[in-house]
């Protein structure tokens, strides 16, 4: 009699201390219809309405280090929309050398890429005295990987996957404004999404591939860090639910040594993955059919 139990539950609502936005649900339909965490609300409680985030085109130069081709084409699209002129590498190293030769206003780092990772060549670009702002672009936003990237010279964190208003409010308030009163371009019309959404789920079979032969051959090096690929763009393109699964999986097992692995225990966790892309691809297919 008169003792109970207390339950203290821990929520991370934001990791960059922009406003934390949820999709609510109001019926089970709107959970049969959406991909997208949701919250189920109260009798009687009507939904906040989500504002609409608009800026003036901005002008400037933007250096994207990003070694992933299908995030490489979506930072272009929204770069594009906002009216700025980029330059688009494929790692730190030929980061370093573009900022170090070439004038820019902004560099949007990936923080793991090959031959030089976006650590590495932050630090040596504030070492040479380099001091424009820089953001880490990041499926890895825990409170200590966010506290590295600030540690190595970045000013802030955009986090993959990719939220496009987000990123239209971090760049437009980081560069200058164009002097000309016009209002900015949709950064991402509907009809150019479902293009971009058709294109990624095209790609997806190549990553199946990729996720399978790294199994075969026992390399998990490769098999995590197609996973990381997969966590960082899925949610960007509408796939919430791959990306999440990936993300579980890369933090299962990107510490665990390869000689002490269950492969048959991941190749079936894999295995799971692999049919949920299978159902995106198949669902894609049946739409253009439709």
């Amino acid at each position: 009699m008169n003792k109970g139990s207390e339950f203290v539950f821990t929520f991370a609502l934001s990791v960059d201390q922009e406003a934390f936005d949820c999709k609510f649900a109001n019926s089970m339909m709107d959970l049969v219809h959406s991909d997208e965490p949701v919250l189920k609300l109260s009798e009687g409680t009507k939904q906040k309405p989500v504002d609409n985030f608009d800026c003036a085109p901005c002008s400037g130069r933007v250096l994207v280090a990003e070694d992933v081709e299908d995030n490489q084409y979506l930072f272009k699209l929204l770069l594009k929309g906002l009216g700025v002129d980029f330059v688009m590498v494929n790692n730190g190293e030929e980061a370093v050398e573009k900022a170090l030769t070439e004038d820019f206003d902004l560099i949007l780092m990936d923080m793991q890429m090959p031959v030089m990772g976006g650590l590495e060549a932050t630090e040596l670009l504030r070492g040479a005295g380099v001091d424009i702002p820089i953001y880490a672009l990041t499926a890895n936003v825990m409170k200590e990987d966010m506290e590295q990237h600030i540690a190595a010279g970045c000013d802030g964190t955009i986090a993959k996957p990719v939220d496009r208003e987000k990123f239209k409010r971090i760049v437009s308030n980081v560069l200058p404004k164009q002097k000309v009163e016009k209002k900015s371009q949709d950064v991402m019309p509907d009809d150019v999404m479902k293009k971009l959404q058709q294109k990624y789920v095209g790609q997806l079979p190549e990553q199946v591939q990729v996720l399978n032969v790294s199994l075969l051959n026992k390399d998990l090096s490769r098999l995590v860090g197609e996973l990381h690929k997969i966590k960082g763009s899925a949610g960007s393109y509408g796939f919430s639910m791959l990306s999440v699964m990936s993300a579980e999986l890369e933090a299962k097992y990107k510490d665990v040594e390869s000689d002490d692995l269950e492969w048959k225990k991941l190749g079936s966790e894999i295995e799971i993955l692999i049919q949920t892309i299978g159902n995106i691809c198949h669902a894609e297919s049946s739409k253009r059919l439709s």
